[in-house]
């Protein structure tokens, strides 16, 4: 049986996850025009940081050996997420990350099974990957507003990609 405790942190870093998003979202949408070009990151960051708080909630229910898995999936995605958002939200999203890993950590040490603390490990690469896989993808889609021009540089892992939009044609280098 998992203590209260354990099952505390959880919920605090769910609810702490949710209130991150709704003020992610709030940041992006105050930040005014123009929008970026690179429209489906902001998505796909909110939508990460809910699937986080989903597998934190999904784990306070499920079986003792699914606890770790999906604790560390989310304590992982979190942690990279907090080093690469480190100049916005990071901050916030590291905390959140410290109450996953401080969840995790007791019921990874609660399982004596080989197989469960691979497949933790194993979710928590997953994690990270899914994230960064996500961020390179959605950071090479660009779209231009249908009037005006603008310019700029998309950040990746693997390079740069400068654009230029004029009248919602995109030129990229």
């Amino acid at each position: 049986m998992e203590r209260t405790w354990t099952r505390v942190l959880v919920w605090v870093a769910m609810a702490g996850l949710v209130a991150i998003d709704g003020l992610y979202l709030a940041i992006i949408h105050f930040q005014g025009d123009p929008a970026p070009a690179d429209v489906l990151t902001v998505p796909f960051v909110a939508s990460y940081l809910a699937a986080m708080a989903i597998l934190l909630g999904a784990s306070v229910t499920s079986s003792a050996p699914a606890k770790p898995v999906l604790r560390a999936a989310a304590s992982a995605g979190l942690l990279v997420l907090a080093a690469l958002a480190a100049f916005s939200i990071g901050a916030l999203i590291l905390v959140i990350a410290g109450l996953a890993i401080a969840a995790t950590i007791p019921a990874l040490g609660s399982q004596k099974s080989t197989r469960v603390r691979v497949a933790a490990g194993v979710a928590a690469l997953v994690a990270a990957v899914v994230l960064v896989g996500g961020l390179e993808l959605t950071s090479r889609y660009l779209a231009c507003p249908p009037t005006g021009s603008s310019g700029g540089t998309t950040g990746s892992f693997f390079g740069q990609v400068s654009y230029e939009c004029d009248s919602g044609r995109l030129t990229t280098r």
